[in-house]
């Protein structure tokens, strides 16, 4: 926050996008603060980012029209000339300090138009567990969703660093039939992302009592491994997992007891 000393022509925003439950199907929810400095909006971030409902976080340079105080601030009692991008950090730790584009507001005050609408950021749609690398832009989201469904596999629509679609492209149905003629290993039968039937899920939820089971998230209660959970900083388990995602059970991987994210 603004200390009572405060006094500058710029001030630096905080915005912290967490999960509400801190799962990745969980809707994102924002909590925005100023700071002094860019080290104090680090500061705040770094208080957060390595708890489990963490998923990103960005910092704004504002400038005003003037040297303020906090008092001036909480009145509203100036005009926002200019704001860039300074900073921003994943959940995976990741963080880029190259300074953004610099958006001029010709003395509009930030309240009374939409950043989302001025910034003109593109959506990316990317392509996720299928050993690929690649990414393609769109300028809406219509347009985004229209290119992410003529590709396979788990793919993610984002805008800057928060994910706003997800979908699931997967024609075959890996089922429990399938599993038992095939001779394999379940990590070799199925890869991450792929839908698999009711059957191999209940197996998994059968085999051993399970650590999570509710209506659209199963975790087999044995740990297939141990892992340092960065978001913890405990050495825990990782569980096979499957979620359900539009009435359809997709298997997760190995992840953390209550998460989503393969860790194997």
């Amino acid at each position: 926050m603004l200390s009572k000393n405060f006094k500058s022509n710029k001030y630096y925003e905080v915005t912290r996008y967490w999960l509400k439950y801190g799962n990745e199907e969980d809707a994102l929810e924002n909590t925005i603060t100023v700071w002094d400095s860019l080290e104090k909006a680090k500061a705040y971030i770094e208080r957060y980012n390595k708890g489990l409902k963490f998923e990103s976080a960005t910092v704004e340079e504002i400038v005003v029209n003037k040297v303020i105080t906090m008092e001036d601030y909480k009145k509203n009692n100036f005009e926002i000339v200019s704001y860039q991008e300074v900073y921003s950090e994943d959940y995976d730790g990741n963080y880029d300090e190259t300074p953004g584009k610099i958006y001029y507001l010709n003395g509009e005050k930030i309240s009374d138009i939409k950043k989302e609408i001025i910034k003109e950021e593109v959506y990316k749609i990317f392509q996720v567990n299928e050993g690929t690398a690649w990414c393609i832009e769109a300028k809406t989201l219509a347009e985004a969703k229209e290119i992410a469904k003529k590709y396979k596999g788990h793919i993610v629509i984002k805008k800057g660093l928060k994910i706003v679609a997800e979908f699931n492209n997967i024609d075959d149905v890996k089922t429990m039939n399938n599993w038992r003629t095939s001779d394999l290993e379940f990590k070799d039968f199925a890869k991450v992302g792929d839908i698999v039937d009711e059957g191999i899920v209940n197996w998994f939820a059968e085999c051993v009592p399970p650590i999570t089971y509710n209506s659209d998230l199963i975790q087999c209660g044995e740990a297939y491994g141990h892992r340092d959970n960065p978001r913890t900083g405990r050495f825990e388990g990782i569980y096979i997992t499957f979620a359900k995602v539009d009435d359809k059970w997709i298997y997760k991987g190995h992840c953390f007891c209550g998460e989503q994210r393969n860790i194997a």
